[in-house]
């Protein structure tokens, strides 16, 4: 689960989540971004900050569990800045804060409208067990809950324990207005998008040696010593090779044969119990570059074994090897069976519900290993030989010039709606987007137009080791977006395969910004990559499921409990903005195993990074008042809920998502073209006057973590062209990007308040555990609540707790024009800097904030018109520098009251003391020494009480 830059703790899957990288960032990033990370912290804050976030999960979810407050204590434990002598802590080590609070703090106003709730239709109790010729009553209960949703109408679904297998989408329409579906009184009920597989496991390829038995048999330790240090715990960062052991003994013996033969000289290891190890491994020994003895520190003695000192005689030591070492492969254990006709298979749950893994090369398990781990397992990180994107026609290019629809208040930017329809966009869903142009503000070359390579070269013996492969049909590469930030993922379906190269017609849909090359990749679904336990490949055409048992689990596949994810979109609430489905609750019941959906149809909503796809596992469409609580959505491959176009105060409440393929929670609107404009696909345009988006959404207390498995640009929650939206104590951890997006400022007016925030951007970077773009204007009547008008309300961003650490930049990265926030008493520790306001990006004020131990400056914003500015007042701010704006300009921001803790300061080339005798920035301070950890600690809980 975690580690530090000296041990390393373990526990077991699945909170086996944190994994240190051997630097304090990933190499893959270092060129581009830096490290993002904490700015000299003190361990003493660096502990006690954690323990005070600790306490405020526990301050705006009071109900939370101890399991889910543990985990979040692991989770804060395991990133990558933490203090060594903070990373075993414990619910017990929470700092609380003061009993009583508000969640209506001031200057948050919830939108949440209750809706009444119909009375009509009937209960229906629904059984695994039933029969759909029941009437569905207790003692003659339905089978299918599509069948019980007909019955109902606008009643009462009751589901006694067990999953529900239903093989197709559960419909609810209008007809359904007032349905609530929930779990039997005191029982727990699981839909599942799956199909149980029917299992017949014969062996492939089964070896009869584990590892361990093959090392001890050809390895000798004779002549090496040995000596028993005291248990503790050696840092990921260190062990270079993991190699799986015999579960009949502590494999002592072999991890000493090992370390003999090693040609450092010798080295340490570790043995871990049952479910501790990475790669599937349920036994495990790792070996540690050299022979130093381990540092003691804080470990757990039920899970590590013994740490031994090897000592063998110096050879010379080897030339690093191209690619980053892996764990040897263990002995094959390969079984198949046949399957029924009909399945896709393009994932499968293995019977304890976790995720096996399509064949894929290089080897990695995307639930835990990724860009986050060390050395980045599972991705090929060697130069690559992209072939050019296919070459497109121009676009329809639009453009709306108008004046009363642009604006003009920021220097060099003027806002004006534009876009591209077609051109490269014609594999777009709708085909327009403002990337689609050739000639967008933000990049007016055109660098960054819509587009993906069209395949990559390789060597046999370098980057595919395997080639030639058979038959690769089938085959998917998933490659980030090229450049050294990984802004998202591309995935394509291989159609044309040679002995040099790969080339695909379909995919590279899944992001908006386009680039000639790829980044780092990976392919899966192949057979020849079938090397490595729990990984699985299906031959369509021969009906035949392979699968490489793990043998330190057991030696033979279990004979039932295999699902295959076939449906992907488990509920759909579809009504129209004129008839839509209203006050549907979806309550007390769990939702897994919907098939992946990154092959989709995408679209690119407005003008941020993003391309989504058109659905989640909750889909819901011409909604009003439906809520969905206490509900656990784990191990669906796409996205989890998804909310398009009309969609009226929806509430997602108390619920906990995790281990999700994509994006937790997506807000997408629709929009128009206004009369006499371009022609563009219908749901798009500027105007956003008709109402047909996502408004009124409450996302509240929700525990949201281990997402983006797949698509690396996820959030827990992500909007566009949607408004109004309150995002309230909620917890979100370990995502790979924004933990939080708004993919523009249209209509504005949303709440973001007292949230938990930490482990973002984990896999990617220039990037912030919240972000926002704003290059795309819309037209609403938000702002004053008649008047038709290109600027949006306020946004509020007050009393959250956000740790910007892994490689988050700022806390709140406003990024590219973003404007209208008011950022006010947070929080917001670590982080590169503090406002940030570029692209010519005005009105974000920043005031009474606490900005902990940021890397670079207390803000950075640009050149203003009068009326314009942004703001940054009443901040207390450690940092290594105050900020930077345009000194020339006719605007300054409004600058004033700052408490700051660092050396002294220079504005504009004068001294502070100069530049505030000009009337400047009245009343700020600077002092050399920041605070100690109580005082900041009491002055974090004095900001978010």
């Amino acid at each position: 689960q975690t580690s530090t830059q000296t041990t390393i703790r373990i526990v077991p899957h699945p909170l086996f989540r944190e994994i240190i990288m051997s630097a304090a960032c990933v190499v893959f990033f270092l060129a581009a971004v830096g490290c993002t990370s904490a700015q000299s912290a003190p361990p003493d804050y660096d502990c006690k900050m954690r323990r005070l976030a600790l306490g405020f999960a526990k301050h705006i979810q009071p109900s939370i569990s101890k399991e889910s407050l543990q985990d979040i204590a692991d989770a804060l434990n395991g990133a990558v800045e933490t203090a060594p002598v903070c990373r075993n802590m414990t619910i017990d080590d929470l700092i609380p804060f003061p009993a009583t609070r508000s969640d209506n703090n001031e200057g948050v106003h919830l939108h949440h409208v209750s809706s009444s709730r119909s009375t009509g239709g009937k209960t229906v109790v629904v059984s695994p067990t039933g029969n759909d010729a029941n009437p569905g009553t207790a003692a003659e209960p339905k089978r299918t809950v599509g069948a019980a949703i007909l019955a109902a109408g606008g009643g009462q679904i009751l589901l006694r324990a067990g999953v529900y297998m239903e093989g197709s989408t559960l419909q609810i329409t209008p007809a359904n207005s007032g349905l609530t579906i929930t779990s039997y009184p005191g029982e727990h009920a699981i839909i599942s998008g799956g199909k149980a597989i029917a299992t017949e496991w014969k062996p492939y390829n089964v070896s009869t040696d584990t590892a361990a038995d093959a090392t001890q048999r050809t390895q000798s330790a004779d002549n090496c010593t040995m000596a028993e240090d005291p248990p503790t715990s050696i840092r990921m960062g260190d062990v270079y090779r993991w190699v799986q052991l015999n579960e009949s003994n502590n494999g002592v013996d072999a991890c000493k044969a090992l370390c003999c033969n090693e040609p450092n000289g010798g080295c340490v290891v570790a043995t871990y119990n049952h479910g501790e190890c990475p790669n599937g491994y349920a036994v495990c020994c790792g070996l540690k570059k050299d022979k130093l003895a381990p540092v003691t520190s804080h470990y757990d003695p039920a899970k590590v074994r013994t740490i031994y000192n090897v000592n063998a005689p110096i050879t010379p030591t080897p030339s690093p090897p191209t690619m980053p070492p892996t764990a040897p492969l263990p002995p094959p254990n390969i079984y198949v069976t046949d399957v029924a006709p009909g399945l896709s298979l393009t994932g499968l749950r293995l019977p304890d519900g976790r995720r096996a893994i399509r064949a894929r090369y290089p080897n990695g398990d995307p639930e835990i290993n990724g860009m986050h781990t060390p050395e980045m397992t599972g991705w090929v990180q060697q130069s690559t030989s992209w072939i050019a994107p296919k070459t497109s026609p121009a676009p329809i290019e639009v453009l709306v010039t108008d004046p009363k629809w642009t604006r003009n208040d920021s220097t060099g930017n003027e806002l004006q709606y534009q876009g591209g329809v077609n051109g490269a966009c014609t594999h777009l869903d709708p085909p327009f987007g403002y990337w689609c142009s050739n000639h967008p503000a933000r990049t007016t070359s055109g660098a960054l137009t819509h587009r993906s390579p069209s395949g990559l070269v390789y060597s046999k013996g370098d980057l595919l080791p395997h080639t030639p492969y058979a038959h690769p049909d089938g085959m998917v590469v998933h490659s980030c977006r090229g450049g050294a930030n990984c802004w998202f993922t591309w995935m394509w379906e291989v159609d044309s395969y040679s002995n040099t190269s790969l080339g695909w017609t379909k995919g590279g849909f899944q992001g908006a910004e386009g680039s000639s090359d790829g980044g780092v990749w990976y392919v899966e679904n192949v057979m020849e990559e079938l090397d490595f336990p729990r990984e699985y490949f299906y031959d369509k055409t021969a009906g035949k499921l392979y699968y490489n048992q793990n043998t330190s689990e057991a030696k033979v596949p279990d004979t039932s409990g295999f699902v295959s994810p076939e449906v992907k979109v488990l509920i759909n609430i579809s009504g129209t903005m004129a008839a839509p489905v209203r006050d549907i609750t979806i309550s007390g019941i769990t939702l897994r195993d919907a098939a992946y959906t990154y092959m989709d149809p995408h679209g690119m909503p407005s003008g941020g990074d993003w391309c989504l796809q058109h659905s989640g596992a909750i889909s819901m469409h011409g909604t009003e008042g439906v809520t969905l609580s206490n509900l656990t959505i784990t191990r669906v491959d796409g996205n989890a809920v998804f909310l398009e176009g009309y969609n009226r105060n929806a509430s997602i409440v108390d619920s906990e998502m995790e281990w999700i393929g994509d994006t937790a929670i997506a807000l997408w609107g629709k929009t128009r073209t206004l009369p006499g404009g371009t022609p563009q696909p219908p749901g798009t345009g500027i105007d956003g006057t008709g109402g047909e988006q996502p408004r009124f959404t409450t996302i509240s207390g929700n525990i949201i973590h281990e997402l983006g498995h797949y698509q690396k640009q996820s959030s827990m929650v992500f909007q566009a062209q949607s408004c109004q939206t309150t995002i309230t104590n909620n917890i979100f951890y370990n995502g790979p990007r924004a933990n939080i997006n708004f993919n523009d400022q249209f209509g504005g007016a949303n709440v973001v308040a007292n949230n938990l925030v930490f482990n973002s951007c984990r896999e990617t970077a220039d990037h912030g555990p919240f972000n926002s773009w704003g290059r795309q204007p819309y037209i609403t009547k938000v702002r004053d609540g008649v008047t038709p008008s290109i600027t949006p309300a306020f946004t509020t961003i007050t009393k959250n707790f956000i740790i910007s650490n892994y490689h988050g930049h700022e806390a709140i990265d406003n990024d590219d024009a973003s404007e209208y926030f008011e950022t006010h008493h947070n929080v917001f520790v670590y982080g590169a800097n503090g406002l940030k306001s570029d692209f010519e990006g005005h009105d974000n004020i920043h005031h009474n904030n606490l900005y902990a131990y940021v890397s670079g400056s207390c803000f950075g914003v640009g050149s203003f018109k009068p009326g314009h500015v942004d703001g940054f007042f009443n901040n207390t701010c450690i940092a290594n520098g105050y900020g930077s704006f345009d000194c020339n300009s006719d605007a300054l921001p409004e600058i004033h009251d700052n408490t700051l803790y660092m050396k002294p300061q220079e504005v504009c080339g004068k001294p502070l003391a100069q530049w505030q005798q000009e009337g400047h920035d009245v009343g700020t301070t600077v002092t050399a020494v920041p605070p100690a950890a109580d005082a900041l600690i009491t002055l974090s809980q004095h900001i978010l009480q």
